[in-house]
């Protein structure tokens, strides 16, 4: 027990936690700010995206309310650092550094996934205030009572581990769900494959790992079919969030890339997965397909569709490849 508060943990680990979450809670603030944003820069693009930051007079305000009420309450960022450093300036500038970087990084990044937006928007006061004013009041608010939950740590821990249970029963549901759902679409594809083909007289190759490939993906063709004229290699690939973007690349390079975005359009970070097919000639299969393909080579502004080819790669989704392959089309 420490000797000079009821804190379950020591102070200067409770203040580093609770300084990290003040950050943390602007970051939603700023994110919130973007969203009603009172100026639509109209030119914004990955050039002057810096330069339409500081002509925006909502990046000025969100930050500057950021950094007068970190300044004025007790339980602040800059505060909780004091108490660690026992510097209180210096603790104001590393917070208000904290603060802007913050800010620009959530700003620019908002610019950058807003690009082609030709709309101008009039500034209003209800948006200042939906924008502002509320959720500033409303993290205020948070942080005040962030110092009483520390106090009751001990409880926090106590129902924590049903919390970290029950995230942990989610996500194995999570994965369980989307892992038998792939796995449902790729049987259901193979065993109309292997109808088409004896229905049409087409050699088919045996099927190489036709449902590991879902789980751990590799370069190494999947199959092969033979008809009159000639044999044509096929590659079985995967999306298990239909978020994720595809983009195939003329040197024979397939990525999926699944974006984490903060609200509909920041991008915070993304997973990502690249496989090198060896193919001459591939025709490239998604038997649960994504929402967006797009030709990389073309800097990503080039949408696919069935049959589409890049470089030695023809995409197809599960139906229009079945499809094709029914009216005697993949050769």
């Amino acid at each position: 027990m420490n000797e000079r508060t009821d804190y379950f943990i020591p102070d200067i680990v409770s203040n580093i936690i609770l300084a990290s979450a003040n950050i943390v809670l602007y970051g939603f603030l700023l994110n919130n700010s973007v969203k009603y944003d009172v100026v639509k820069n109209e030119t914004a693009n990955d050039s002057n995206a810096f330069l339409s930051l500081f002509k925006n007079p909502g990046f000025y305000i969100s930050t500057l309310i950021l950094i007068l009420y970190d300044l004025l309450f007790p339980s602040s960022a800059s505060n909780r650092l004091a108490e660690v450093l026992k510097n209180k300036p210096l603790s104001v500038l590393i917070s208000a550094a904290l603060i802007i970087g913050l800010s620009i990084l959530v700003w620019v990044s908002n610019i950058k996934n807003n690009i082609g937006n030709k709309e101008k928007k009039k500034g209003r006061p209800l948006s200042i205030i939906l924008g502002y004013v509320i959720p500033s009041a409303a993290v205020v608010t948070i942080v005040y009572f962030i110092p009483f939950i520390a106090v009751q740590i001990n409880v926090i821990l106590f129902f924590g581990r049903f919390v970290l249970i029950g995230l942990i029963a989610a996500l194995l549901i999570y994965f369980t769900v989307i892992y038998s759902k792939a796995l449902t679409e790729r049987k259901k594809f193979l065993i109309k494959l292997k109808e088409i083909c004896k229905e049409k007289g087409y050699v088919l190759s045996e099927i190489r790992n036709p449902y590991k490939s879902i789980f751990r993906d590799d370069g190494k063709i999947s199959y092969t079919i033979q008809n009159k004229d000639s044999i044509t290699e096929h590659k079985l690939m995967s999306c298990l969030n239909k978020a994720t973007n595809v983009f195939l690349f003329e040197e024979g390079g397939v990525i999926k890339d699944l974006p984490i975005k903060l609200g509909k359009r920041a991008v915070l970070f993304s997973f990502r997965h690249k496989t090198m097919i060896e193919s001459n000639k591939c025709y490239v299969i998604f038997t649960s397909s994504p929402n967006n393909a797009v030709n990389g080579t073309a800097d990503g502004k080039e949408y696919i569709d069935n049959n589409s080819v890049v470089g030695n790669l023809i995409y197809f989704t599960s139906i229009g490849y079945l499809n094709t392959l029914e009216r005697d089309q993949i050769r």
